[in-house]
């Protein structure tokens, strides 16, 4: 059987989540190296009402072959999706980039927005892709495309204004759960407003990195009934793995953190990258809040893990403490298994283990 041989691409953006697609791209088009064309790759999801499904891909950006920016895009329908995806298109149209068209089936669409993309279908989708001609009045709503022939989609940027109050709000939930991954995350946001050197840019990828571990810990702090057995303290992925989560979230996650890991090694690495970063790792984490919230699994407890060394080995123990009249009164604690640290706590529902 022949090897398949795969292209290299990279994934930004989240199915079914069209703001944080939008966000991949305005990252895109708004960096010093532009892509040399993209392509808007469409699913008829109902044919007789014409609603579809998009997703883009843009080529040779960032000295990448492919970039595919998911499916959080759509026409047909009402909300967010048209929406966003009629601001995409005259944002690309806007920078002079060629855009081109292909239509894919079922399995290829989801393949495309997995990344899984081999030499033969990238050859197929170059071949059959097919320039667009303005207008597309079924995709462009006349708002945006007043502002595109005024000149002021990019002067207005309220889809930008959007998004840093919606960010600033998910920060904030993360923070109010964990106050050192919302310290650090908004460390990162901070930085991305102030710096553009490569160093500088690194250590946005350290804070993301570092957030992550500080905010699986305390999800892995809530789980019950499953082996923690194996699974090292700063091991990201593979606490996420086994947490029995929203299984889509947790693969997101998993790019997430690698994607950090590329900002914080890599020396040619740009601002968009490290938006794009920041931004898709506050929607998954907040998606991995709501899930664990649903299961009873959200610990929220102080402490996840020991003050004193570092360890998740927590666990509650029963103690008699004697009153002012002498008589024993069980209490409560939150004890450390490696350092026997302990501290009394109220309030406990959820056993860490």
């Amino acid at each position: 059987m022949e090897r398949r041989e795969y292209i290299e691409v990279q994934c930004l953006g989240i199915s079914g989540i069209p703001l944080s697609c939008l966000l991949a791209i305005e990252a895109i088009l708004d960096s010093k190296e532009l892509p040399e064309r993209a392509t808007i790759v469409t699913h008829v999801k109902d044919r007789r009402n014409r609603q579809e499904e998009h997703l883009f891909l843009f080529h040779d950006w960032c000295r990448v072959p492919l970039t595919v920016v998911k499916s959080g895009f759509a026409s047909g329908y009402s909300g967010d999706g048209p929406k966003t995806f009629s601001l995409a298109i005259c944002m690309i149209r806007s920078k002079d980039i060629p855009i081109y068209g292909f239509d894919a089936g079922t399995t290829q669409f989801r393949l495309i927005g997995q990344g899984r993309i081999d030499k033969q279908s990238y050859r197929r989708i170059m071949a059959e892709s097919e320039p667009l001609t303005w207008p597309w009045p079924l995709w462009i709503l006349d708002e945006h495309e007043a502002l595109l022939n005024e000149g002021k989609l990019w002067k207005g940027l309220y889809w930008r204004g959007e998004r840093s109050d919606w960010l600033t709000n998910v920060i904030g939930d993360i923070a109010e759960y964990n106050p050192m991954t919302g310290k650090k995350l908004r460390l990162a946001t901070d930085q991305l407003e102030r710096f553009e050197e490569t160093e500088q840019l690194q250590q946005i990828g350290i804070l993301v990195r570092d957030a992550w571990i500080e905010f699986t810990q305390k999800i892995w702090a809530g789980l019950t009934n499953i082996d923690k057995s194996g699974i090292g303290p700063n091991d990201v992925k593979g606490m996420l793995e086994r947490s029995r989560l929203y299984d889509k979230a947790i693969k997101t996650a998993s790019l997430a953190v690698d994607m950090a890991n590329k900002v914080e090694h890599d020396r040619s690495i740009t601002s968009d990258v490290a938006r794009a970063c920041v931004a898709i790792t506050a929607i998954v984490m907040g998606m991995l809040m709501k899930s664990a919230e649903r299961k009873g699994q959200l610990w929220r407890q102080r402490y996840y893990k020991c003050p004193s060394c570092g360890s998740l080995e927590l666990s509650v123990i029963t103690k008699g403490t004697l009153d002012f009249d002498g008589r024993p009164i069980p209490m409560d604690y939150l004890a450390c298994n490696r350092c026997k640290w302990e501290i009394e706590e109220t309030g406990l529902t959820t056993p860490p283990f």
